[in-house]
């Protein structure tokens, strides 16, 4: 989640109709960005007006659970991925079409998720 800018983009791009989870492993995160977050919406009425509810939620992506297993369309992520985790992120995206923005090494990858491979 870092400051919530990634959030708050992603809440005004999918619009009141989308949804947006935005996860991290530190509590401290989650609340400054909450915080961010709630301050742009109660300041700025195009956003608040426009921008869907965003879901904070703490855990460590790289660690696998069933909870997110096919739930995203979409997915940033903001941290490095070690190469042999990237299968694990890729289970979290719906099978037909999901995307993930990511970077792996010294790449900035974008993977597109087809069937259930």
């Amino acid at each position: 989640t870092g400051c919530g800018v990634v959030a708050a983009c992603s809440a005004f791009l999918v619009g009141k109709t989308g949804a947006v989870t935005a996860i991290d492993i530190r509590p401290a995160c989650i609340d400054f960005s909450r915080n961010n977050v709630d301050r742009l919406r109660s300041q700025n009425n195009t956003f608040a007006e426009a921008a869907s509810q965003v879901v904070w939620e703490q855990h460590n992506v790289f660690i696998p659970s069933d909870r997110y297993r096919h739930r995203f369309d979409k997915v940033y992520i903001g941290a490095a991925c070690p190469e042999d985790r990237l299968p694990l992120l890729i289970q979290m995206l719906r099978p037909e079409g999901g995307r993930m923005l990511v970077p792996v090494g010294q790449q900035l990858r974008l993977v597109v998720r087809h069937g259930d491979g």
